[in-house]
């Protein structure tokens, strides 16, 4: 089962959205199907992401995680990895929250920037 660990933050003018991705940001992180919610749970908080919510839908696992909490300094980030590094990666990206309730941004803004499908899912469960 595809897992993906993310968060939000957000100021008047800015979307902030990070997604947890492995192999240098290419590939989703994933977990057994077998695994119970609760052992995803705390797999995640001993991999220091404290989480809020866990939700599945179509054999994906969204896991929000508190942005509040993370500490991201105990985390690589897209732009400090070279391209075909093994290190797993926040990305973040920044939206315009101007542009924000408009769907036809939102898929092209995941075409644009690579990334997998299943993260417009998510994307379009956020309002602000």
């Amino acid at each position: 089962m595809i897992l993906i660990p993310y968060f939000w933050k957000h100021t008047d003018n800015w979307i902030q959205f990070g997604v947890f991705l492995r192999d240098g940001g290419q590939s989703l992180w994933s977990v057994g199907d077998k695994e119970s919610l609760k052992s995803i749970k705390q797999m995640l908080k001993e991999n220091d992401m404290p989480t809020l919510s866990l939700s599945k839908s179509n054999g994906v696992l969204h896991a929000e995680i508190d942005a509040n909490i993370l500490d991201l300094i105990q985390f690589y980030l897209w732009d400090e990895v070279s391209l075909g590094s093994e290190n797993d990666v926040w990305r973040i990206l920044k939206i315009p929250r101007s542009l924000w309730s408009c769907p036809v941004f939102k898929n092209q803004y995941c075409k644009d920037t690579n990334l997998p499908e299943c993260i417009l899912s998510i994307l379009n469960s956020y309002s602000v």
